[in-house]
């Protein structure tokens, strides 16, 4: 059997390549929103017979976080001020 990159990965798991993390999605004809679409593919395990789990599957880019300058700090943040 061929090895093929992510091919032990689960629906649902988070991998990452090249600094870019991606969900693994089910593949019902979602190809077009894969990561590797417009770029080279092969090699990728997307297909059912690639994939240990033997589901297809496509890879759903996370935006990466922009850096904030700005923190707000979470409503339940408590503030003291002067001294007690």
């Amino acid at each position: 059997m061929s090895t093929y990159l992510f091919q032990e990965a689960r629906i649902g798991d988070v991998v990452e390549l090249d600094g870019q993390r991606m969900e693994v999605k089910r593949n019902q004809g979602h190809c077009p929103l894969c990561f590797f679409h417009k770029r080279i593919c092969s090699g990728v395990a997307c297909t059912s017979w690639e994939r240990e789990e033997g589901t297809p599957a496509y890879y759903k880019p996370i935006p990466k976080r922009k850096k904030s300058n700005h923190h707000h700090p979470s409503p339940n943040t408590k503030k003291y001020h002067g001294t007690t």
